[in-house]
């Protein structure tokens, strides 16, 4: 029998008293921080609620009530407070591009040609803008072709202006302008726009002595004058025929839309880091400024881990720059990808190298490697099995193929032997696919390269807007997630059902972003923003997966709601809690972190978002959640407030 001590005896006596062999009880390690008085969520399924959490050595060492944790409160150890706050595990970032995100902030190089507030630049009416004319400074969209027009015009004739860079178009989103013939319901890609072969000469109008660029919102597009045109220096194009550079992705029809100043895929991505390069070299100061922009406005939206969705080795090293200060708040993952070569082999040598040059520091790691099946869909250059709803010149005109169905980036034999090759080096793979044809090939390239006796990497089929059951079937198949572009849906689902994809697609054949049938089937789901194709907002892309709202923007009428209702299948709407899997648990999971991201639980990393209310308890009134406010992050331990957490959010379905 167990020997006891009467409860007058002084405990330390009793531990004298003890039979020989009995181990002392350690005592609890003092933590370096305690977080008390909170609503904690772990997305624990062993432990699911708590009210306060400890930290030592960037790790969480208990999780519990505000008694247990107390009992790790030393003489030098920092108390926070939460008053009531939500605690949850820091987001995690499944795919964007930061350094894209943030060299776009500069509003100094970059004219905002945007339908999308994509930088959650206040609105005219709020206190917080102060310029309300200003669209570099307050959200003002462009609501047609004559606004964007009149901005590259204006912008032209500045006095001492050198170059216009543009960002953000997108001519699917655009309503009806005065040069726009007809009813005002044609919309879109149905007016004068970029997209419609006449790039070159309408750009050229509004100068020929200084270049002009304009980037696509998908990043798929680029659009230019000749002047542009002379110093991208591309083949065959204003009479460029030595040291350019070549389309090496359905190089027939890339070199006609070249000509005629459009630039697509391969050269689009290419001219994308040519402009900014070319703003980077002449403001040595501007990437800081920018990086700094992005920081808070991540940071602010909760991500503790962030994704550079195709990195170079240029961006690696930068990174490494930036981790040098130690209030650097963010774990970084690295999907390589070499967008100056068609050669993949050279993919594959860049993230060699950039595994050599990360090596030993603990917050940044090869996340992958990255290749393309295809285009986007607003941008007619995603890989359909069907053709598209309505096409417009220059997809009317050869060299393209009737009926046009789109064009892929790779064929399934290509893509197949990117995928062995990723694998042979020891590298997941992460293939974007827009298109269903493009999702089909590639999963079933990945099928016939998945290792059958259990791979140790997940690759990733990304953003998946048309995913068929079958296709689905086939990923869960091979264990691989599948990561969702669920924000397109809101920004994009009416010009998609409207005119580029029609309701067929849209409203019955698959229901875009099937996100309920993915978690039904057993597979793995995250959920991305692909910023800056939209904004870095988790909160946001949990609530379209909830509710699956389509916007309608004032400028752009909807002509048959039957059809194209403001509600694009219900059927795959997923609960809050299933969101916030996706951002943490599953995203963990994605990464191969699960050991040691995604859930807040003893032995994982310290990193955790601190919000105002807790999301769960608006299962029943989704649009609560753009009242939520950011109030701080945590990231390996460090606590970093957000300046403006007390401020009410900036919602990105926000004019």
């Amino acid at each position: 029998m167990a020997r006891r001590c009467p409860w007058i005896v002084l405990a330390a006596t009793c531990m004298l008293l003890a039979p020989p062999g009995m181990a002392k009880e350690a005592p609890p390690p003092v933590a370096d921080t305690v977080y008390l008085g909170g609503n904690v969520v772990t997305m624990d399924a062993t432990q699911p609620r708590a009210r306060a959490v400890a930290v030592k050595g960037g790790k969480i060492v208990a999780v519990g009530s505000d008694a247990k944790i107390r009992e790790h409160v030393g003489p030098l150890t920092r108390t926070v407070r939460l008053d009531g706050a939500t605690v949850l595990p820091g987001f995690i970032d499944p795919h964007s591009h930061f350094l894209g995100y943030a060299f776009f902030t500069d509003e100094k190089h970059w004219l905002d040609v945007s339908s999308v507030n994509l930088f959650f630049k206040p609105l005219p009416g709020d206190p917080r803008c102060k310029t309300p004319d200003d669209p570099q400074h307050c959200f003002i969209p462009v609501k047609s072709q004559d606004d964007v027009i009149e901005r590259i015009t204006a912008a032209a004739r500045k006095k001492g202006a050198t170059r216009v860079l543009a960002m953000s178009y997108d001519p699917a989103r655009l309503g009806h302008g005065k040069s726009c013939k007809g009813p005002k319901t044609n919309v879109g890609f149905a007016c004068p726009n970029f997209e419609n072969g006449n790039a070159r000469a309408t750009l050229d109008a509004i100068s020929t002595k200084i270049p002009i660029f304009v980037s696509s919102q998908s990043g798929h597009v680029s659009y230019v004058n000749t002047p542009a045109l002379k110093l991208l220096r591309i083949c065959g194009v204003a009479g460029i025929t030595t040291n350019c550079v070549s389309p090496s992705i359905n190089p027939k029809q890339e070199l006609a839309l070249a000509k005629r100043g459009q630039l697509n895929e391969d050269l689009a991505l290419y001219a994308d880091s040519f402009w900014v390069g070319q703003v980077l070299q002449g403001d040595k100061l501007s990437a800081a400024t920018s990086v700094a922009k992005a920081i808070d406005i991540y940071a602010g939206h909760g991500y503790t881990l962030i994704q550079e969705g195709a990195a170079s080795l240029g961006d690696a090293r930068l990174y490494l720059d930036l981790m040098k200060d130690p209030a650097f708040p963010f774990t970084v993952g690295l999907m390589m990808y070499d967008n100056t070569s068609p050669n993949f082999a050279d993919t594959i040598n860049m993230a060699k190298q950039a595994a050599a040059a990360i090596k030993g520091q603990p917050k940044i790691f090869i996340a992958g490697v990255k290749s393309f099946a295809d285009g986007s869909p607003q941008g007619y250059t995603a890989f359909l099995n069907d053709p598209y709803y309505m096409v417009f010149p220059p997809f009317t005109e050869p060299p393209f193929p009737k009926p046009y169905q789109g064009l892929p980036d790779l064929w399934e034999g290509q893509m197949e032997r990117r995928i062995l090759a990723a694998h042979e080096a020891g590298y997941p793979i992460m293939i974007h696919e827009n298109g269903d044809q493009a999702a089909d090939k590639a999963v079933a390239a990945l099928r016939r390269a998945h290792y059958p006796d259990g791979w140790k990497f997940r690759d990733i089929v990304l953003h998946a807007p048309f995913v068929s059951k079958q296709t689905m079937s086939w990923v869960k198949s091979i264990n691989d997630p599948v990561s969702f572009l669920m924000g397109n849906l809101y920004f994009w689902g009416l010009p998609q059902c409207q005119q580029v994809l029609g309701p067929k697609v849209m409203n019955g054949k698959y229901y875009p972003y099937p996100a309920r049938s993915a978690l039904g089937m057993g597979l793995r789901v995250t959920i991305h923003t692909d910023s800056p194709v939209e904004p870095p907002d988790p909160l946001f892309t949990i609530w379209v997966a909830k509710t699956r709202k389509v916007q309608q923007p004032e400028w752009y009428p909807n002509t048959d709601k039957a059809a194209c209702p403001a509600v694009l299948g219900p059927q795959e709407s997923i609960s809050i809690e299933q969101g916030l899997r996706a951002w943490t648990v599953d995203a963990a999971w994605q990464y191969g972190l699960s050991q040691s991201h995604g859930t807040l639980s003893v032995g994982k990393v310290a990193d955790m978002v601190v919000m105002s209310d807790d999301p769960l308890q608006m299962e029943g009134a989704p649009d609560r959640l753009r009242d939520i406010r950011i109030l701080a992050t945590v990231h390996g331990g460090k606590h970093r407030p957000n300046p403006r957490g007390r401020e009410k959010p900036i919602w990105s379905a926000d004019y």
